[in-house]
């Protein structure tokens, strides 16, 4: 997972934000036209991207069982009790 990042709109901006506040990005601001601002991981985020790590490693192992199951409940559509 790449450390830095620069992202525009305000649906990413707010997400950034609540991890700023948490502790787990931090956030730089550079003095540029347009405005410029990158985020990091702190230590804290980077401790936890080792963690989320496991989960997405399942997450690909696991996504024709997850496609499947999804297919399965779609199908059954308003015919569930």
């Amino acid at each position: 997972m790449p450390s830095k990042a620069a992202y525009s709109g305000s649906p990413n901006c707010a997400a950034l934000r609540l991890l700023e506040r948490d502790g787990l990005v931090r956030r730089e601001v550079f003095a540029a036209i347009p405005p410029h601002v990158e985020y990091s991981l702190t230590p804290l985020g980077r401790s936890l991207s080792v963690r989320i790590a496991g989960i997405r490693e399942w997450a690909y192992a696991n996504m024709g069982d997850i496609e499947a199951a999804r297919r399965d409940f779609d199908t059954l559509g308003s015919d569930r009790p």
